[in-house]
């Protein structure tokens, strides 16, 4: 952790994690929400992820597809990422 102090005030630096885009890992979770592998793999390879896209823009992403391809696996993969 960094302390900075700009124009009299203290800040704290919050240093994030650097993780890359790993296609396996989002596949994973969203097996996890209960999506068959058929249905993973189509929202996995649909998604384009671009430099510096948020990972609340990828959720919504891949909840929007759920929401269409499979809403039971939609409802879990919403309440999960939300307790996060």
């Amino acid at each position: 952790m960094n302390i900075i102090i700009i124009g009299g005030e203290m800040m704290v630096k919050l240093i994030k994690r650097g993780d890359k885009y790993k296609p396996a890992k989002l596949k994973a979770s969203i097996m996890k929400a209960g999506a068959n592998s058929s249905v993973a793999n189509t929202i996995v390879k649909t998604i384009k992820v671009k430099q510096g896209m948020s990972t609340l823009h990828l959720r919504k992403l891949v909840l929007a597809k759920l929401l269409k391809l499979a809403p039971g696996a939609a409802k879990r993969y919403r309440a999960h990422k939300k307790r996060r």
